[in-house]
């Protein structure tokens, strides 16, 4: 499958520190005759810094990082993909929706299911709720990328909304309405 960014953590982590890794993502978007335009190019420098800040402070290394990975048949991108083992050796995989969400920018929405109102694409519109989207690529993974719908292999998915602050009242993704949701693709702020 293509991506926009493959390496290991330690090339990863060089590649931020340094400033490559935004270049990186938009040269090889260009080399598959993809345009990305300038919010999302910056989007992921962002992305980039905050997934090597996530890496740095659980201590975890020895993985291998995809950034924007195509997803076959559906013309979606997953955001961020880790693999690596566990303690124990055990294969595990996760996909993380990267979301730069704040909590003044999303709003209930007016329509029923999983969605909220969402400043997104330059105004508000109505998006699915982070977990949802997650919940979806991780069915599609399980349902069509045969190296992952193995029991061998741990797959699990979730959202990192890294701009938003959760509040004492939780807010409109935290709503007790995506409880059931949340408990199985977490939203992590």
């Amino acid at each position: 499958m293509n991506s926009f960014y493959a390496a290991s953590s330690e090339n990863f982590f060089q590649d931020v520190k340094q400033g490559r890794f935004q270049q990186l993502m938009i040269e090889n978007a260009s080399r598959q005759n993809i345009n990305v335009g300038e919010a999302e190019q910056r989007s992921y420098k962002a992305s980039g810094q905050k997934i090597k800040e996530l890496l740095k402070a659980g201590r975890i290394k020895d993985v291998y990082l995809v950034f924007e990975l195509m997803v076959p048949y559906s013309g979606c991108r997953i955001d961020c993909m880790i693999f690596g083992c566990d303690s124990e050796d055990g294969k595990n995989v996760m996909h993380i929706e990267l979301k730069q969400w704040s909590e003044d920018g999303i709003f209930p929405a007016s329509s029923a299911g999983n969605f909220v109102e969402a400043y997104t694409g330059g105004k508000i519109q109505t998006a699915a709720h982070p977990s949802q989207q997650v919940k979806g690529y991780h069915g599609y993974l399980k349902a069509f990328v045969e190296a992952v719908s193995t029991d061998s292999l741990n797959l699990q998915g979730c959202a990192y909304c890294f701009n938003y602050i959760r509040k004492d009242d939780d807010g409109v993704l935290f709503n007790p309405k995506f409880d059931v949701l949340q408990e199985e693709f977490r939203v992590r702020p």
